[in-house]
């Protein structure tokens, strides 16, 4: 069976940005999905903390079915220049056109093709290489609901300014994890509601205080999703993020996270005793 991973053809545009940013994610990398236009045509920026890489890299995805000529690599080099980023990234599932390769060299440009592209996934996103192939995915799954889940990313695809659309996508996958359908939960689907939140979190926990209980519900359920992934080192981040909005604005305290818990979509939180971490 073809490894749903790499059918790249069969996913949407916005389905294959959101395989790049879990992939960023699972380098390393904070992820931030672009939502204004006049973004310079960035899909993701992605901000590295560690040591010699640390900074800025803005990156484009393109799931084409033709070649990426040079024309988009200069377009790309233009705002990497007057953002001062430190790289800017294409990144495709098809390849370059030989004046694009050479338009890169010797520039803070890194082209990545389908090969590289399906090469990194396995290092990153799949750990076991051998059997990647064969690894299930909740999306195979009998006892998912595919049509409902397909209606509510086509939702968001449609309408990515739109916040109930996210919520409820990420409502719809969490009652997965509510419903403790465990074989479900362990295919991938703890990490697609990572996912969203991510999105959520970086569309719409921007500014305000509405934006602000928003977050802390988010940061709440991711933290208690990476102790089921076992991601301690993870979680304790998260939970560091949350403790930092609550010293910034000491009038969040936990009655009003308890009041924000109840203001979101019943199957998110089902459980807020559950997921409340502090």
């Amino acid at each position: 069976m073809q490894s749903i991973m790499m059918d790249f053809d069969k996913m949407s545009g916005y389905d294959f940005e959101e395989l790049i940013t879990k992939l960023l994610y699972h380098m390393g990398f904070e992820v931030e999905q672009t939502s204004l236009s006049g973004d310079g045509g960035i899909d993701i920026v992605a901000y590295s903390k560690k040591s010699i890489f640390k900074g800025k890299y803005l990156v484009q995805c393109k799931r084409w079915s033709e070649v990426v000529g040079e024309p988009v690599v200069r377009d790309l080099y233009g705002v990497v220049l007057s953002q001062n980023a430190n790289k800017g990234i294409v990144i495709t599932n098809s390849y370059f056109s030989e004046n694009a390769k050479i338009f890169a060299e010797n520039k803070n440009i890194e082209l990545i093709d389908g090969d590289t592209l399906t090469t990194l996934i396995r290092q990153y996103l799949y750990k076991d290489n051998d059997n990647c192939e064969s690894k299930k995915h909740f999306l195979n799954n009998e006892h998912f609901e595919i049509d409902v889940y397909d209606y509510y990313k086509n939702q968001v695809e449609t309408d990515k300014r739109n916040k109930d659309k996210h919520i409820e996508l990420l409502r719809f996958l969490y009652s997965y994890l509510v419903n403790k359908n465990l074989d479900i939960m362990y295919e991938g689907l703890i990490d697609e509601c990572l996912s969203v939140i991510d999105n959520i979190i970086s569309r719409f926990c921007r500014r305000g205080k509405e934006s602000l209980k928003l977050k802390s519900v988010m940061l709440n359920i991711k933290s208690f999703l990476h102790l089921l992934l076992e991601n301690l080192d993870k979680s304790f981040q998260t939970v560091k993020e949350l403790n930092c909005i609550f010293r910034a604005h000491p009038d969040t305290d936990s009655d009003n996270m308890r009041t924000a818990f109840r203001n979101y979509p019943d199957s998110v939180t089902a459980h807020p005793d559950t997921l409340s971490i502090y």
